[in-house]
């Protein structure tokens, strides 16, 4: 029996498992090892599904074997192929599809492309809608509270990639969250999230958001008003993070109400936010003892 403390509320589910994508781009046996690994260790709640291509389920599909344990899975791609692989997916007894995620063309296709995965056939779906930084970007998150759907639709946003285009500056991360929180919209967040704390990396020149300003930023007492929300998001500095987040250890109705805002973010690494976490005195120390062995190792 584990002695390790229970993952709290608010970090239940918080990392998506994007060991796939870049810059990680684990091998498809790799990134199922680990991740079945992750369900087996005593932070197992900490991570959410693994993130699939929708290209690449065959792949997925020949490396799964017979298996007891099915595989939870969210699926990953344009509409038109995550409607075409997501009952393929779905029927498979190896793999539980939890969400799908698919890009917006544009932010005037938020209500066409909701309907369309609408009529996905699957109980417990998750759906998330990828808003691109461009006019109207906004507008489109605020229609997304007003759809009546089946399935529940979030927003989910890009902060991060291979080029200084693809960062959202503070303001636009900032409004992001805020027009969530108005609409009543569920979001998550992708690439470039690592880190707990908003940082600017030396290698590259890039600033990096942290996933504890955005935890920070939907904490009651920062998302008072907008220069509530722009001071979590922008904040470089731990210690005002980890006073906001702190208290929500132990109130599990005040972390359950930050999380219905903020559900997940993908990270190609699991062990470097359950580290940080860690660092910060947010997570038993003991979690570290279960992570996998270095890649590299």
């Amino acid at each position: 029996m584990s002695t390790e403390p229970a993952i709290p509320v608010l970090f239940r589910g918080l990392v998506d498992d994007a060991a796939l994508f870049p810059p990680g781009d684990a091998p498809m046996p790799v990134a199922v090892a680990e991740h079945r690994h992750h369900r087996t260790t005593p932070y197992s709640a900490f991570v959410g599904p693994l993130l699939l291509p929708a290209s690449r389920w065959p792949e997925l599909a020949a490396e799964l074997g017979d298996v007891d344990d099915p595989l939870d899975v969210g699926l990953i791609g344009p509409v038109d192929a995550v409607l075409a692989t997501a009952p393929v997916v779905h029927a498979d007894p190896r793999v539980e599809l939890r969400q799908v995620e698919c890009p917006l063309p544009t932010p005037a296709d938020v209500a066409d492309t909701a309907h369309r995965l609408d009529t996905l056939d699957v109980d417990d779906l998750d759906v998330y809608l990828e808003v691109p930084r461009v006019p109207g970007w906004l507008d489109a998150v605020g229609a997304l509270g007003k759809l009546p759907t089946r399935h529940p639709v979030g927003a989910k946003l890009r902060t991060g990639g291979l080029a200084a285009d693809a960062f959202p500056s503070v303001a636009e991360l900032a409004d992001f969250v805020a027009a969530c929180l108005v609409a009543e919209v569920r979001f998550k967040l992708t690439a470039g999230l690592h880190n707990a704390v908003r940082h600017t990396d030396p290698s590259t020149g890039f600033a990096y958001h942290g996933y504890l300003n955005a935890l920070a930023a939907v904490c009651r007492g920062w998302s008072d008003d907008a220069r509530g929300i722009v001071a979590a998001v922008g904040a470089g500095d731990a210690a005002p993070l980890v006073a906001a987040v702190r208290p929500l250890l132990a109130d599990e109705t005040a972390a359950g109400e930050v999380r219905a805002r903020f559900a997940s973010y993908g990270s190609c690494s699991v062990a470097e936010p359950l580290t940080d976490l860690v660092g910060l005195g947010l997570l038993d120390r003991s979690y570290l003892s279960h992570l996998p062995a270095s890649r590299e190792s």
